[in-house]
């Protein structure tokens, strides 16, 4: 997985445990797959992506959230 200081499980946008807010940048990332629009749905319009699923070609800024423990 590129992005050691993110939560993630799966890593296949299955399970989105990996799901973060996008806070800047969006613009440098392709558009959601089919697996992220199943995933997040409505999600998606919040700036969720699933990070397993995006590959970084710029610097941008997520937020992801605590889990319950």
């Amino acid at each position: 997985f590129p992005y050691p200081n993110l939560r993630y499980e799966c890593g296949m946008g299955k399970c989105s445990k990996c799901a973060c807010r996008v806070l800047s940048g969006a613009e440098h990332l392709p558009p959601p797959n089919w697996k992220e629009k199943k995933q997040l749905g409505d999600r998606l319009d919040q700036g969720f992506r699933l990070t397993c699923q995006i590959w970084l070609t710029h610097d941008i800024e997520l937020e992801q959230e605590e889990l319950a423990a």
